[in-house]
């Protein structure tokens, strides 16, 4: 089961999954998606961070 935490810490979101390829999978999509969601600021086997953007995520800007 992929459990997943989340930090916030300092201005910055750090996300932890005890699934390795979920994190590998979300760095990929990331790059895919460059300028349309925040950069990754570091990624490890378990854990990847990016700077919070303050906003809406797309499926609540079109009440989804």
């Amino acid at each position: 089961m992929n459990k997943i935490i989340n930090w916030f810490v300092n201005n910055t979101v750090v996300k932890y999954s005890n699934d390795e390829s979920f994190i590998k999978n979300r760095a990929t999509r990331s790059k895919l998606m460059e300028g349309y969601v925040p950069e990754l600021i570091d990624v490890t086997k378990n854990m990847y961070s990016y700077k919070h953007i303050k906003g809406n995520t797309l499926a609540k800007s079109i009440n989804y």
